[in-house]
């Protein structure tokens, strides 16, 4: 997963302060422009966590 975040892909546009020229939620500072990514991780590892008996 870590490499679609890198080389021009989607993600790394979110990571860019080069591509990324959005303000608020999005941009602006890095924690915004890491937003995205961090939440894609959060979830993923929500899924693959297993349920508790």
């Amino acid at each position: 997963m870590w490499n679609h975040a890198a080389r021009g892909y989607l993600l790394s546009q979110f990571l860019s302060p080069l591509t990324n020229l959005r303000s608020g939620r999005w941009g602006l500072a890095l924690e915004n422009h890491a937003r995205i990514l961090i939440g894609i991780v959060r979830a993923r590892r929500k899924e693959s966590r297993p349920e508790s008996p």
